[in-house]
Order: structure tokens, then C-alpha cells, then sequence
């Protein structure tokens, strides 16, 4: 209230901030604080806003200096804002990519498949971080030695500087041989994926299981040949499986991502999955993602 009127402004965006419409009813305060909550400097002709380590040009959608993070992504201009994908993306202080709000929901769903209650002690920050809420061991009483496994995991990429998003979909895009393009998360990965390039996860909701090819050679009519099996999978296993192969130091011998998936599996009662010709302890894979 102001003045004993109510004080009412509607302010609408383009897509990447620049300002469309504003209009109101009653006394406008001075707003400097608007597009993701970010002061904008009006009193230049420039029209920037201030996030923090960059200011942002609302009318080109760019940075006006370089990302200081910009080598953990090397397909993407080192000005351009959230990857030019401000609906998925946000960025609270110019430097690391934050995964949007609508993942949360189902990411939650999964960890509580693990850790039933106790990820209420699990949140998300204002920049979309999970953080955990106390202490260690008042997490971790109680649990099995699975659950603890698990979170061990979890727990090493909460603490990590390195930032990892985690998405859900089916379809995204992501950096294949040095070129971002539109990818099939189920028909080209399986079902889920970790790109140490782009630093994200990706999980697709309708992940199902998947043919791999065993780590193993069998004897036949035909000569020596490598047997396939059918692994079931959902969102919870693929989840761990990605945060496995996040959390790897050796990504040529990757048997230990599937030694850690397995410990999830136990907990949402998923059958054991084998080692396989991309994730083993004998044979060596030549990791591209």
C-alpha cells in the first residue's frame, strides 16, 4: 500500500529478458530489482543488469564479458546466457548453470525410493543445489549397508566443485564430437546419460530396459561370441548408474559403475544388472561421452 492505493504492475518478458510490456494501476515504486531478481542499470543508455561476476545485455541475450567457467562448455559461446535455453537453464550469478525447478519433483521421487523420509533432510537451495540438511551421521543412521553405499555416492557429487546438473527427458541436447545436437536419450544412450562435456545428467522418464552386451565370451556353433541379456531399468536405478559414471576415476574400466548401480537395485528391488562390454573390469572401453 502507498499512500492508501494499492500498488499493482505487471511486467512481461520476452523469452531472455527483454522487456515487453510493463503497465500498472495506482503509484509505481522505483523497481530496479526484475529479471531474475537481478539489479538493472538504467542509469546508462545500456539498459545491463548486474548478476553478481557479469552484467547481462537484455536485448541481445548475451554477457557482456566472457564465463569464467566457459571450459566446461566448450560447444557454447562463452557469452551466451544459459546456453541460449533460459526456460530449462538459469544462471544466479553469471558463473554455473543450475538445473530449473520442474526436475526437482521427480528427482525427489527417485532419492526417496533409496532413502525413503530421511530426504527430508535433502533440499534444494535458491539456485536449484542440493544441500544436505544436518549432519551426516543423523542421515545415515539406521541405513543399510546399500543405502549407505548409495549416498556415499551421492553424497561425493553434493561436495564435488565441480557442478553437475541433472535433467529428466527424453530428447536433448547434448555435445557429441565437439557439435551439440538433438539426441535420443533412450534409442542412443539407453536410457540415460552422463556428459562429462556438458557436466549433466540426463535421465529420460521413459527409460525401459535395455539390451547390453555381456563382458563374457561364450563358445557356440557359430564360433566365439559375445551373449546379450536384457536389463531392467527405471528412472531410480538409471539415476545411480549415471551418478556411477559421474563419480568414475576410471572411465576405461568401468566395472565400478555397475558394482555401485547394484547397491541401488538391492534397495528398489531391481534384479542385479552384469558387467558389460561398456561397463567392466577386463575389458577396455573407449570412452567418448
Amino acid at each position: 500500500m502507498s499512500r492508501g492505493k494499492m500498488v499493482s504492475r505487471q511486467v512481461i518478458y520476452f523469452r531472455q529478458a527483454a522487456l515487453l510490456i510493463a503497465e500498472g494501476i495506482g503509484i509505481w515504486l522505483p523497481q530496479q530489482y526484475r529479471f531474475c531478481g537481478k539489479e538493472l542499470d538504467s542509469t546508462s543508455a545500456l539498459n545491463l543488469y548486474w548478476f553478481g561476476s557479469r552484467l547481462y545485455d537484455q536485448l541481445t541475450a548475451r554477457w557482456t564479458t566472457q564465463d569464467p567457467m566457459s571450459e566446461k562448455y566448450y560447444a557454447s559461446s562463452p557469452y551466451a546466457y544459459c546456453q541460449n535455453d533460459p526456460v530449462r537453464f538459469i544462471d544466479p550469478d553469471g558463473r554455473e548453470l543450475r538445473v530449473a525447478k520442474e526436475y526437482q519433483e521427480q528427482f525427489r521421487k527417485d532419492l526417496q525410493k533409496v532413502y525413503g523420509d530421511r530426504i527430508d533432510m535433502l533440499s534444494f537451495n535458491d539456485n536449484g543445489t542440493l544441500q544436505l540438511n544436518g549432519k551426516t551421521i543423523d542421515f545415515t543412521k539406521g541405513m543399510t549397508k546399500d543405502q549407505k553405499v548409495a549416498f556415499n555416492g551421492l553424497y561425493k557429487a553434493i561436495n564435488d566443485k565441480q557442478v553437475t546438473s541433472v535433467v529428466y527427458a527424453d530428447y536433448y541436447n547434448v555435445t557429441v564430437n565437439n557439435e551439440v545436437k538433438s539426441s535420443d536419450i533412450v534409442k542412443e544412450f539407453g536410457g540415460g546419460l552422463y556428459s562429462k562435456t556438458d557436466n549433466i545428467i540426463v535421465i529420460a522418464p521413459n527409460v525401459g530396459s535395455v539390451e547390453v552386451t555381456l563382458d563374457q565370451i561364450q563358445i557356440t556353433a557359430d564360433g566365439l561370441v559375445f551373449p546379450t541379456q536384457n536389463v531392467q531399468q527405471n528412472t531410480t536405478s538409471t539415476l545411480f548408474h549415471e551418478i556411477g559414471e559421474r563419480n568414475t576415476s576410471n572411465i576405461n574400466f568401468r566395472g565400478a559403475v555397475i558394482d555401485f548401480e547394484n547397491y541401488v537395485r538391492r534397495i528398489v528391488g531391481l534384479p542385479s544388472r552384469p558387467y558389460d562390454i561398456n561397463h567392466s573390469k577386463t575389458i577396455k572401453t573407449n570412452y567418448t561421452k
